[in-house]
């Protein structure tokens, strides 16, 4: 009783700060000027080639502002003609405190300036609000287009095991008309397995991180790799990217190294044929091969009658004297007699001791309640009080308010649930003039 009558008084008092803050003035709309910050896709462009750039807009407002649509320009801050400037899109409409993003595509001309940087003037306009930011385009000074570096790597395979690590050298060629720097991101390295999608668990690495090389100059990239714990057995393609120029080599994980059969001093056996003696294991090209052509035979198919025996009928297994190497049946046995019906084991009546404190379903139910019931006594009050926390520093915020609010109603609500389940049980027990929970 004690328990009801304190639930009781925290709902009456929460019902009252409800409505009682029902009437809280919201903040009047301060205008504030949005945020606006710009973010480049990649590190450098082409003659001709696009830019992205990541316009990030931010609306500061808050208390009883409407949605703000902000509007975005751009222009070459040097005056500069030929230049396209596009965004997608060109205006967000934001609501208080959100953040929007907008996408400036910038593309050069073909009589931009290689090696020079030019500058993009970007305007967010909202109203009277005028945010202006500069970004960087700059012209690589190297013809990227043709011709590519030259990439080779070396040795094509390496053989290991789970743990070990191998080393490749990658030798890069610059054949461009300038000196350059390469790393990343034009630089990668991943293992892949069979041409599908990269292995990301192998841990791999390169050395140097950067291999600067004048024109028509050489040098090496060492890249590291070590099949991790759980690696299959089989071959694995290491691959590093260098300006899309790739080179390729394995890492074979617990297979020795193969030979073709006629290396392996053999012949591969024709189609559907086994190498019935002097097999020769190993040899990559096929997987019978065989010491002598003359041992490549076709495979034995016979039917269970041709091998003196009779199918089982549907359902029955041999239980002695099976055959093995029918064609026409799982059960082929040399005794009919032997087919019998597959035994089964009799139900056996199993008692075992209710894990349960509860000796009947009422009582199982009455716990349930009760168990709930207890529950609610703490999360109930615990829930008002943050509702009420929220009401307190609302600040006029409508957010904030319509939560506390949101808060302190759904915990009346699930009161009055388990209140209800509560005495709904006694109401059963009254009508039926049973007790349910013993």
């Amino acid at each position: 009783m004690k328990k009801l009558l304190f639930l009781i008084t925290i709902s009456l008092l929460s019902v009252f700060l409800l409505f009682s803050v029902s009437d809280v003035a919201v903040a009047a709309c301060t205008p504030k000027a949005p945020n606006v910050s710009v973010g480049a896709y990649l590190p450098e462009a082409e003659l001709e080639d696009t830019k992205t750039y990541n316009i990030r807009i931010k609306n500061t407002e808050g208390g009883d502002c409407p949605d703000r649509t902000y509007y975005l320009t751009g222009n070459m801050k040097g005056g500069e003609s030929g230049w396209e400037i596009s965004f997608d899109p060109n205006n967000l409409t934001l609501s208080q405190k959100i953040t929007g993003t907008s996408i400036m595509s910038v593309t050069s001309p073909e009589d931009a300036v290689r090696g020079e940087s030019y500058f993009i003037e970007v305007t967010v306009t909202q109203g009277s609000w005028v945010v202006e930011e500069e970004v960087e385009y700059k012209v690589i000074d190297c013809n990227f287009s043709s011709p590519k570096p030259t990439v080779t790597i070396d040795p094509s395979f390496h053989t290991g095991g789970i743990g070990i690590e191998k080393q490749y050298n990658v030798e890069v060629t610059n054949n461009y008309n300038c000196d350059y720097t390469f790393e990343a991101p034009w630089v990668t390295a991943n293992v892949w397995i069979d041409g599908g999608e990269p292995e990301q668990v192998w841990p791999i690495s390169f050395t140097p991180s950067s291999l600067f090389l004048p024109s028509g100059e050489k040098d090496n990239f060492i890249v590291s790799t070590t099949p991790p714990a759980g690696t299959a057995d089989g071959s694995y393609e290491v691959k590093m990217i260098v300006r899309s120029k790739g080179a390729t080599a394995d890492y074979i994980v617990g297979i020795v190294p193969t030979k073709t059969c006629a290396q392996l001093n053999g012949t591969c056996c024709p189609g559907g044929k086994i190498c019935t003696s002097g097999k020769i294991t190993g040899a990559s090209d096929c997987t019978e091969c065989c010491s002598n052509v003359a041992n490549c035979k076709t495979p034995d198919t016979k039917t269970c009658a041709q091998l003196n025996g009779t199918c089982c009928p549907g359902g029955k297994i041999c239980t002695s004297g099976k055959i093995t190497g029918a064609s026409d049946c799982t059960e082929c046995c040399s005794n009919i007699a032997n087919c019998k019906t597959k035994e089964t084991s009799s139900v056996v009546g199993i008692g075992f001791e209710n894990p349960l404190k509860y000796d009947d379903f009422g009582e199982l139910v009455d716990g349930i309640v009760d168990f709930i019931f207890n529950i609610a006594i703490v999360i109930v009050p615990l829930a008002i009080v943050i509702g009420a926390f929220f009401l307190l520093i609302s600040g006029g915020d409508p957010e904030k308010i319509k939560t506390g609010k949101s808060i302190i109603l759904y915990s009346l609500i699930g009161l009055v649930i388990v209140l209800f389940a509560k005495g709904l049980i006694a109401m059963i027990e009254d009508i039926l003039k049973v007790e349910i929970g013993g």
